[in-house]
């Protein structure tokens, strides 16, 4: 990608508060996902000119995200703003989103990757190619998360049982029953159930997530529930061809 787009990024993030640990995390977790949506994009076979946009897209995903940290000094939507939308609002401002793009196409398409990333579901559009690049980010945002994120389990609160229950409908769990370590947990596992592309499933099986994330709740959840999410988790897999 063209390395203005990377400059132009830098440049708006260091106005921020570089020694604060979320703007920094925020900051390295957009090019991790900026690599992981190149990768993706490559596996689809996209054009060289597809293969930006999708990178466009993903190192801009979470552009929304600094100055809710700077105002709020929280990563939780519920407790401050929807991230996605703000991000959506700084690219309209100011015509930032006219530094990163010329072509009207591909600002519509940036513009509602950034806007869906972290929503439930992808909005409702006829045009597939927005789809397909949201997708590709949410993929890429969810990877990260699924590998890297430290949830660390420091109390033992119990856990909201609709949340198995997600796991066995294979469905993305909402962020309003989600309300303990454990629950945390719990919601990245359903992450799964979101993923679109077989070279995502490729990506988390090679850093041995599920494993990772069941052993953080092997103190905290019978063995058979433990079994049960593995095998509800291989079963969709399955269903879906995706391993």
């Amino acid at each position: 990608m063209d390395n203005n787009m990377l400059l132009e990024f830098d440049n708006y993030v260091k106005k921020f508060d570089m020694t604060n640990e979320k703007i920094l995390y925020k900051y390295r977790h957009s090019y991790r996902v900026y690599e992981y949506a190149k990768d993706i994009a490559n596996s689809l076979k996209l054009s060289k000119d597809d293969i930006n946009l999708a990178m466009k897209c993903a190192l801009f995903h979470d552009i929304g995200r600094f100055s809710q940290i700077k105002e709020y000094d929280t990563y939780i939507d519920s407790k401050s703003i929807d991230h996605g939308l703000r991000g959506y609002e700084v690219l309209i401002k100011n015509n930032f989103i006219n530094k990163i793009s010329d072509s009207e196409e591909e600002k519509e398409i940036i513009l509602f990757s950034v806007l869906n990333h972290n929503k439930y579901e992808v909005e409702e559009t006829s045009n597939e190619r927005k789809k397909l690049f949201a997708n590709i980010v949410r993929d890429a945002d969810k990877i990260d998360i699924m590998i890297t994120q430290n949830l660390e389990i420091t109390d033992n609160k119990g856990f909201n049982k609709k949340l198995l229950d997600d796991i066995k409908k294979h469905t993305l769990s909402k962020n309003q029953g989600v309300n303990t370590d454990i629950d945390l947990v719990l919601r990245i596992i359903c992450f799964i159930f979101d993923i679109n592309y077989k070279r995502s499933i490729d990506i988390l099986f090679d850093n041995d997530f599920i494993n990772y994330r069941l052993n953080e709740l092997k103190d905290y959840l019978t063995n058979e529930d433990i079994n049960n999410i593995k095998e509800e988790v291989t079963n969709y897999l399955r269903e879906m061809k995706l391993c």
